[in-house]
């Protein structure tokens, strides 16, 4: 079971750099919204999850339990929730593949010949969030339509912006001139920083954004990770389908 919680760890990317700061290389003078829109809207504009994309090879190194691991692996995202996650060692070996959608997650381990299912609650309650986070791994603004929190202005090149979603805090700091997140920073309702995501190297696909890279923490957990998108094909135009392994061991995720 720990190394399904493992896997899953991988999928929900919560790793990174827990020392937040602004970046260097912005400018020092603040910006104005020529736009006419606001800066929370200009993110969210250019949020990746708003339709399917297949990201086609990605370098993850993560660090659990004080052991280093790489893995190569595939991403594909179907709107408006529906996950599918390959995870393959170094020589192309697939080891894992993994299915989120809002309702459920199923785990097919090919190396241990088992299928674990279980309820999306289980990512809530293992790791303190859910399916709903996951954009956050290509840097997208997860935002709560209802409650603002904090005045939406750029300074020195920087919009920094609180949320409350879901019960959780999320402490963005947004570079204004890109229109995207470069940090999020993952708190609980007693305001302990739970996870800690920075992103950097932002290369455009199409007319969107995206990082490159993606570093993250799990404080509580000490876990680490880097994640480099090398290849991402959007929009993509296909579905997501899981296919489990024949004669597998079934066990629930509990």
């Amino acid at each position: 079971m720990q190394k399904v919680a493992c896997l899953i760890t991988v999928c929900l990317v919560i790793t990174g750099c827990a020392s937040l700061r602004k970046s260097e290389h912005f400018s020092a003078e603040a910006l104005a919204d020529t736009t006419g829109i606001s800066i929370i809207e200009r993110v969210a504009k250019q949020n990746l999850s708003g339709k399917s994309f297949f990201i086609k090879k990605a370098e993850i190194e993560y660090v659990t339990e004080g052991q280093k691991k790489k893995l190569l692996a595939t991403i594909k995202f179907e709107y408006p929730d529906r996950y599918l996650i390959s995870l393959k060692s170094k020589t192309g070996l697939e080891g894992a593949r993994i299915f989120i959608n809002k309702d459920s997650i199923l785990v097919n381990n090919r190396i241990n010949k088992t299928i674990y299912f279980g309820k999306a609650l289980y990512l809530r309650r293992k790791f303190g969030i859910d399916q709903s986070f996951l954009p956050l791994l290509l840097g997208d603004l997860i935002e709560n339509k209802v409650t603002i929190i904090a005045k939406d202005q750029c300074f020195n090149g920087i919009s920094d912006i609180v949320r409350y979603v879901r019960g959780l805090k999320i402490h963005y700091l947004i570079d204004c001139k890109k229109s995207k997140v470069i940090v999020a920073d993952i708190s609980n309702s007693y305001g302990s920083k739970n996870i800690g995501i920075r992103y950097s190297k932002f290369m455009k696909v199409g007319n969107f954004i995206i990082p490159k890279v993606v570093k993250m923490n799990s404080v509580n957990g000490n876990q680490e990770m880097d994640i480099k998108i090398l290849k991402i094909e959007y929009p993509w135009n296909g579905v997501v389908k899981f296919i489990p392994g024949k004669g597998y061991e079934i066990n629930e995720l509990l």
